[in-house]
């Protein structure tokens, strides 16, 4: 209960950062700072954020879309979905550790 009045008394950038679990428990005034550093980037349906196998530099929470997760397991295969993943969600925690 006391999450969802901190989300509803945050900026949109504060509160998505709240979202990732490893962020919950960091004070307030470095989430503020966290979020200071958020850059809005659009992508159209179809393109893709990260290729498997590259080396990823870039942490991404989703403010709004959805984001469909593939894997190829071959360079001869189709790529096989994994899961979607919407508003909230976030990967490429690779990032955040160096």
């Amino acid at each position: 209960m006391l999450l969802f009045s901190l989300h509803r008394s945050l900026s949109p950038s504060l509160s998505l950062s709240v979202s990732v679990p490893s962020f919950q428990s960091l004070p307030e005034d470095v989430l503020s700072k966290v979020a200071d550093v958020l850059e809005e980037t659009h992508y159209s349906e179809g393109d893709y954020i990260i290729r498997q196998g590259a080396t990823g530099d870039t942490f991404f929470i989703i403010s709004e879309g959805q984001v469909k997760v593939t894997q190829q397991k071959s360079s001869n295969e189709e790529p096989e979905f994994l899961t979607t993943l919407s508003r909230g969600d976030w990967f490429g925690e690779q990032a955040l550790k160096g």
